[in-house]
């Protein structure tokens, strides 16, 4: 799952990998990060990517989005510009029958919403974790969280650890296996 796909590039990585026999739902919420997302999976010639006109995060319905000068940093807001579909991870996982093995999360900030609504796949399907996180708060919630879930962190391209925003987790049941 890429959530927070943006225009792909991720996505587009996850495609390549999975090959035939896997699959990659990639979710998105903004309508200019949608086009390009669209057109840049049929310029590769992905067949196995689903693509979700929703934001994630931990309540179902509707959500007001704030733009940002940059289309990859905008954010679920009170003042949003545009209401966007959301959904939780745990409904969609759940309804269906989705049962994923690596999800990707960067989400501008929405990152611990977005594990609050995945409690039970986190239980339950215990996927990798790509994290990316957006302030030293939401840093603390969010690995706070899967720590609680079972999960051990390691920390991607620093050695910082308390300077670090971006994390690789496993659950400790499946850490002996490759990411």
């Amino acid at each position: 799952l890429d959530l927070g796909a943006n225009v792909g590039f991720y996505t587009l990585l996850a495609g390549k990998l999975v090959g035939s026999s896997g699959h990659v739902y990639a979710f998105e919420p903004v309508p200019r990060n949608l086009q390009y997302l669209r057109r840049h999976i049929a310029l590769n010639g992905l067949t196995n990517v689903t693509v979700i006109e929703a934001a994630i995060c931990n309540a179902n319905g509707q959500r007001r989005f704030q733009f940002h000068k940059s289309a990859a940093m905008g954010h679920l807001s009170d003042n949003g510009q545009v209401e966007v579909n959301t959904v939780t991870l745990d409904h969609f996982v759940f309804r269906s029958g989705i049962a994923p093995n690596t999800i990707k999360i960067d989400v501008e900030g929405a990152e611990f919403s977005v594990l609050q609504g995945a409690r039970e796949v986190l239980s339950q399907h215990r996927p990798e974790l790509l994290l990316a996180t957006h302030s030293r708060a939401l840093r603390s919630q969010c690995l706070d969280l899967i720590a609680a879930h079972g999960y051990t962190v390691r920390v991607i391209g620093t050695s910082d650890g308390d300077g670090a925003d971006e994390f690789l987790a496993s659950h400790h049941e499946r850490s002996g296996g490759g990411v």
